[in-house]
């Protein structure tokens, strides 16, 4: 939507005319001033006016805050991932450190010992081995 905000927007442009239409609005812009600092003061038609104004702005909050909230935090939520029966089975010693590297410094307080949280891995990962070996006979 971003990168093609023109086409977007436009289709919304169309469906807010048609509800002003039938609600007997003008949609206009504010007045333009010759020198502004307050609020936006772009030339042009309505549609190009809020496009810049407002769809642009909030699409670019929008998607500062996806980044914000969960794209910085990807590689811990990778790590929670490895600490599921089923994923942790799949882990070798070093994907394990790792993973207990990134827990701890998130959760400092709750990780005491981080060779006591490998070892946790180790057993889990030896009881879901022979558990599955187990319903395979």
């Amino acid at each position: 939507m971003r990168k093609d905000s023109e086409q977007s927007f436009k289709l919304i442009f169309e469906s807010i005319k048609t509800i002003a239409a039938e609600l007997d609005l003008e949609i206009k812009i504010p007045r333009l001033a010759k020198r502004q600092t307050n609020r936006d003061n772009y030339e042009g038609e309505p549609e190009e006016y809020y496009r810049r104004s407002i769809y642009i702005p909030f699409l670019d909050n929008f998607l500062d805050q996806i980044n914000e909230r969960i794209l910085k935090h990807r590689e811990l939520l990778s790590k929670i991932e490895n600490i599921l029966p089923n994923n942790c089975v799949n882990l070798d010693v070093i994907e394990m450190q790792e993973t207990v590297r990134v827990l701890e410094k998130q959760w400092s307080a709750d990780v005491e010992d981080p060779d006591d949280f490998v070892a946790e891995f180790r057993m889990w990962k030896r009881s879901w081995l022979n558990q599955s070996k187990r319903s395979k006979t």
